[in-house]
């Protein structure tokens, strides 16, 4: 991994940067665990998630020809925003979990759409 994407990474999140992870078909990096997080997670239950976050992308052509190809993902969580950067050729990619509040307006939004479309997850 870039050393460039990791000190961008730090320097934009701050406290908020809780892990980046990198893979390939035949590689995994684990690049940053913020010390929380290593207290309260193994690195193997990382790695897992990373492995599914990785795995439940879905191309679809429709979407494809209607906005071009995707290139990130953001999933949200009640204490975690995880982003999947993933790569033209889909064969790596990039994991970077942050706390909500780095995401503070998208998910002020999100919540504020649930809450009135009657969600009771949010």
């Amino acid at each position: 991994m870039s050393q460039r994407l990791l000190d961008y990474a730090r320097r934009r999140a701050g406290e908020y940067l809780r892990v980046v992870a990198t893979y390939s078909t035949d590689d995994y990096r684990l690049e940053y665990v913020r010390d929380d997080i290593r207290e309260r997670h193994a690195e193997g239950e990382i790695r897992t998630i990373v492995d599914e976050v990785a795995e439940g992308e879905i191309a679809s052509e429709t979407m494809d020809r209607s906005f071009g190809p995707q290139y990130a993902s953001v999933r949200l969580f009640p204490r975690a925003c995880l982003v999947h950067l993933q790569a033209d050729d889909e064969d790596r990619g990039v994991v970077i979990s942050l706390n909500t509040d780095a995401a503070a307006n998208l998910v002020e939004f999100l919540r504020g759409c649930a809450a009135r479309w009657d969600s009771p997850s949010v």
